[in-house]
């Protein structure tokens, strides 16, 4: 298989790279995700030193600078377990639902 693998002729890779990257959906991703890797990092590497700027003590920026690392864990945790297949489904509807009872009321004050 490996051999018949070889044998095929490929475009270059520039060509390939091109053709992926014209792809919206691939483009939408790559932001995303520089820009999670950038908040990430802010957050990360940065949040203690800018506490510790403000004022408080290495060992209580630390501990603040952690908070948003335990939400995240507890939120990989927790939110697959919330998105059980017949809720997703209805979840969409649910917002929809709440967001014309909301202009609904808005439109009687």
């Amino acid at each position: 298989m490996e051999v018949n693998l070889s044998k095929l002729e490929r475009p270059p890779q520039g060509q390939v790279f091109l053709a992926l990257f014209n792809l919206l959906p691939l483009r939408i991703t790559l932001l995303m995700g520089i820009c999670i890797f950038l908040y990430n990092h802010g957050l990360s590497n940065w949040m203690h030193e800018i506490l510790q700027t403000r004022g408080l003590g290495a060992e209580r920026a630390g501990y603040w600078a952690s908070i948003p690392t335990l939400i995240g864990i507890l939120g990989a945790l927790f939110i697959p377990r919330m998105a059980l297949p017949n809720l997703r489904v209805l979840d969409p509807c649910r917002f929809v639902y709440n967001c014309s009872n909301v202009s609904n009321f808005t439109k009687i004050l």
